[in-house]
């Protein structure tokens, strides 16, 4: 073998290795991008998820918020009316004893005084979340001078109730008005 025919052999060598290790990487290449499309596929499947997910959390938390507003309204109106009901007993209550032909209470009143309400049957922490501060305010006036006004009617005597005749008598008005601005505000914010 001459030497031209050796370096056309090496040629045709290199030339055939050239291609093989060509295509070897071709192959690696394609194969590459297959496992990269796949994995892009899988990505952009999890995204999709991921997106449907969010979305369904969202309208979740919607759902529960809208419901938790729907639970406080409810729960505002249902204290409203629990603390409208006994201002409405205080202020019949005061009106009855407010009465300017009164010289005694008798035992049925003895008993409705006892077992009047004190103040609203609801929690401070209930009265501050569900009322404006202005109800709040009234709730508070109002229960108050009923107390007070009470506190003139109550002579202890045993455990008889009579009346004190020295209560002034703006302090009985103050409190009837105090009962009736308290009504009159539960009844119409609604």
């Amino acid at each position: 073998m001459t030497i031209g025919d050796r370096i056309a052999l090496a040629g045709v060598i290199v030339t055939a290795v050239g291609v093989g290790v060509s295509a070897w990487l071709t192959f690696l290449i394609m194969r590459l991008t297959k496992e990269s499309v796949k994995a892009s596929k899988a990505n952009a499947e999890a995204a999709e998820k991921g997106a449907i997910a969010a979305q369904a959390s969202y309208e979740l938390s919607k759902h529960v918020l809208e419901n938790q507003k729907r639970l406080e309204q409810v729960l505002r109106r249902e204290y409203r009316n629990r603390v409208l009901r006994q201002a409405q007993i205080a202020y019949d209550l005061l009106v009855s004893l407010c009465s300017v032909e009164r010289q005694g209470i008798g035992a049925g009143e003895v008993e409705e005084i006892r077992n009047r309400p004190k103040k609203p049957d609801l929690t401070s922490e209930n009265i501050i979340q569900y009322f404006t501060d202005t109800e709040i305010e009234y709730i508070d006036k109002a229960w108050e001078e009923f107390e007070s006004y009470i506190k003139h009617w109550y002579n202890k005597n045993g455990n008889e109730f009579l009346p004190n005749f020295d209560i002034r008598v703006n302090k009985a008005v103050e409190a009837v008005n105090n009962m009736n601005n308290l009504i009159h505000i539960l009844k119409n914010n609604k």
